[in-house]
């Protein structure tokens, strides 16, 4: 028997919720290398999540633009979140939605 696990990217509502209104279309998490691809798709409650780009950042370059993107009130919040997560690489996400 062949058993797969489908790949996992949290949102909160409210993070979720501004993916949905296209006011948030990046993410920014701590990742292993290749655990997310491009093209890589989540479905959530409220639809499905596509990662249209993926790439490796330095979480001192995020800027406050950046966060709000992301829905985060600022850089400083969304560098705490991060922070909270350990100390695997930064990644940036891209998102596209789809309901």
């Amino acid at each position: 028997m062949e058993v797969s696990f489908a790949k996992v990217v949290l949102f909160r509502d409210e993070i979720l919720a501004g993916i949905a209104q296209g006011a948030v279309n990046v993410a920014f998490r701590r990742l292993e290398p290749g655990s997310v691809r491009e093209g890589d798709s989540f479905v959530t409650a409220r639809g499905k999540v596509t990662v249209t780009l993926i790439k490796p950042v330095d979480a001192e370059t995020i800027r406050d633009a950046d966060a709000h993107r992301a829905g985060y009130s600022s850089r400083r919040v969304l560098l705490d979140e991060l922070n909270l997560a350990g100390s695997l690489q930064v990644f940036r996400l891209e998102l596209a939605f789809r309901p």
